[in-house]
């Protein structure tokens, strides 16, 4: 008792010399002394001192195994963490582990690779051994995707052919020719949530700022939605075909509703004039502006002669065309020549003006002079060969 009394003393004067601090009873997390019981009454311990310790199950000392000792120094005791976890080799589900140890330690960490489509949580990709086991659990879990098929563009599409997106992947879409997105562009792009696409893109019809002619507006817009009105007026001294100084136009799904141009009333042309067996294409009008062109066309059978497109100019159409008549050919006219078609492939009983038909004089019958076998139509006419009997 005597010199356990005179060291607790020595260990006092020290202290309070400043020399050293002696350490206390040692807490081991996850582990606890030797004879406990036994040392207890040694502590405060001095500098120097050393004891052993263990380890509970499922922890290790630094050197790997289960039981070593911790030594008192001047910054306490050593070492400041007696017991690690050991973790030991993990299954990874839908993954696997890059490299291969039989067992880990506190705060050593392992590399993870994930399986197409998966991931470990936080988009991390290493596992760490920590005092509660794998932080985080050695589990890659299906990354949240976004279906190409989950999305409709009406008038637009998107401009990556991926049918899958991830989570948090951003993508552009592109509207077609004349529509724009509801801000005005002509793309925009939308977000793989976890809740699925950011939004539903939408691609509206559009008309860009027209061409003026000889007119202006107050509307400075650069481009309009489908149903938008656009007010124009008339120069001094012009008006539009509908005879007035102003007028309005309509952004519709073909485009503008109509051309905002002005004219000088006396250079325009009223409806473009009407030819035998054929007719314009597009709806007559009851006036057309300067410069404006329709086109014909003929009915069956009949043949287009001149320009198939007029103009007006000065007031005035250029000059219209002419549906030519065709030639028919009947049985009475070959039984009355004595003629019939000369190739069998070819046998064609209307035929348009301009077209040469080719015929042959019937067995037992001879061309009469100064005549061809082969005749021109010519508007619905046509000089048919005579064959005689031959002698």
């Amino acid at each position: 008792m005597l010199l356990l009394a005179n060291v607790f003393l020595s260990l006092w004067l020290s202290t309070a010399k400043g020399e050293v601090k002696p350490c206390d009873f040692p807490h081991i997390k996850n582990g606890g002394l030797y004879h406990e019981g036994k040392y207890r009454a040694y502590f405060p311990a001095s500098v120097g001192k050393q004891f052993s310790y263990y380890c509970k199950r499922g922890f290790v000392i630094h050197s790997g195994t289960h039981w070593g000792y911790i030594r008192c120094t001047t910054q306490g005791w050593e070492p400041a963490v007696p017991c690690l976890r050991q973790c030991s080799f993990p299954y990874v589900d839908h993954g696997v582990l890059l490299e291969r140890k039989a067992s880990y330690v506190q705060d050593q960490s392992a590399k993870v690779k994930c399986y197409s489509g998966y991931r470990l949580p936080n988009g991390q990709d290493t596992i760490t051994c920590t005092e509660n086991g794998w932080s985080p659990q050695p589990k890659c879990i299906r990354v949240k995707t976004c279906l190409k098929s989950d999305i409709e563009i009406e008038n637009g599409s998107l401009s990556e052919s991926d049918l899958t997106y991830a989570l948090n992947k951003t993508t552009q879409y592109r509207c077609k020719e004349g529509y724009v997105t509801p801000n005005g562009e002509t793309s925009g792009t939308i977000t793989c949530l976890q809740s699925g696409w950011s939004s539903q893109p939408s691609c509206i019809k559009s008309c860009d700022r027209p061409v003026f002619e000889n007119a202006g507006t107050e509307n400075n817009r650069t481009w309009f939605k489908l149903n938008d009105k656009l007010d124009y007026e008339c120069h001094v001294g012009y008006e539009s075909i509908h005879k007035d100084t102003k007028g309005s136009i309509t952004c519709n799904y073909d485009g503008w509703s109509d051309i905002p141009s002005c004219y000088d009333s006396t250079k325009t042309c009223g409806p473009p004039p009407p030819i035998d067996n054929g007719d314009i294409t597009s709806f007559p009008l009851p006036v057309y502006a300067p410069l404006s062109s329709v086109e014909y066309q003929c009915q069956s059978l009949y043949r287009l002669q001149g320009n198939k497109k007029i103009t007006c100019r000065n007031g005035e159409w250029s000059e219209k065309p002419k549906c030519l008549h065709p030639c028919i050919v009947s049985e009475g006219i070959l039984e009355t020549h004595n003629i019939i078609f000369r190739w069998r492939e070819k046998q064609k009983r209307y035929y348009e003006s301009g077209e040469m038909q080719e015929f042959r004089c019937k067995n037992g019958y001879h061309l009469a002079a100064s005549q061809t076998l082969n005749p021109v139509c010519n508007d619905g006419h046509i000089v048919y060969p005579t064959c005689t009997k031959s002698h």
